[in-house]
């Protein structure tokens, strides 16, 4: 077990000046110390390239990648990041969340300790003055479906995971789709699909993750299209035969349920 193995650590960024700064120094705050960080701009037209070069140049453990023309999404920059990653363990942030200074160091040991491939873990919310507004930890949710379901059927059920949460050993199986139909839930189908692959992924205890939602978020933005959009991924795995036509149609039937009970809530407020 190597004590210290190399992180890399991937962000995307797209018009991230707002946040950017914020977030790139809660990871080099990390009392981890053995990481690179993989910087892709998305085609940024704000001033995001230039903090990206202030950090560049004062840290060797951070490069960058500019893509020319924006892609539309995260997942094309994630994969780009990915391809250049050379750690034993890769690990996502957005260029708006920020890490707690032991994220790394908490999440090495127990990924180590319990031969997980992906761990991940709670989040405080934070709204876009960093002021604290909730909480995000399912892990009870997740262990009382699991336990009578199975973790393939659960992921399927719902999405426990924060992709800046998340810590997953770097392997050609971490792959997000760029499909237009899976922006905003591309990491949802990346869970499923490693979980049906026979992946281990754990919850580990804390929130170590400061997870903002603000009006220009992707979470905030797409609103009720995440939820639409969990019937197109219900259909990519049955036509893929990784669900069977019973099985679809319970999904189905849970997640129009899910739906629909997310659109009445909204509508009350």
């Amino acid at each position: 077990m190597n004590a210290q193995p190399l992180i890399s650590i991937v962000m995307p960024i797209f018009n991230g000046e707002k946040y950017l700064a914020g977030t790139l120094e809660s990871v080099i705050s990390q009392t981890y110390f053995n990481w690179e960080m993989i910087l892709v701009d998305d085609g940024s037209t704000d001033t995001t390239p230039a903090i990206i070069d202030k950090y560049v140049s004062s840290d060797p453990r951070i490069r960058k990648i500019r893509l020319e023309l924006a892609s539309g999404g995260p997942a094309l920059p994630r994969n780009t990041g990915l391809s250049a990653a050379k750690g034993e363990y890769v690990a996502f942030i957005d260029a708006d969340d920020v890490w707690a200074e032991e994220k790394l160091s908490v999440q090495v040991d127990f990924i180590q300790l319990s031969k997980a491939d992906v761990v991940h873990c709670g989040a405080t919310v934070i709204n876009s003055t960093g002021q604290q507004v909730g909480k995000l930890n399912s892990s009870k949710k997740f262990k009382c479906i699991n336990f009578f379901l199975g973790q393939s059927n659960t992921l399927l059920i719902f999405n426990p995971i924060i992709l800046s949460s998340a810590l997953l050993k770097n392997t050609p199986e971490i792959l997000f789709r760029t499909e237009s139909q899976f922006h905003a839930i591309e990491d949802w189908l990346l869970w499923v699909e490693l979980s049906i692959k026979g992946k281990k992924i754990l919850m580990n205890a804390g929130n170590l993750l400061s997870y903002r939602v603000h009006n220009h978020s992707i979470s905030s933005l797409n609103g009720e299209k995440q939820y639409l959009k969990g019937f197109c991924l219900y259909s990519i795995l049955l036509l893929e035969g990784r669900v069977s036509l019973g099985k679809h149609f319970l999904l189905y039937l849970i997640h129009l349920s899910r739906t629909l009970k997310a659109r009445i809530a909204r509508r009350a407020k």
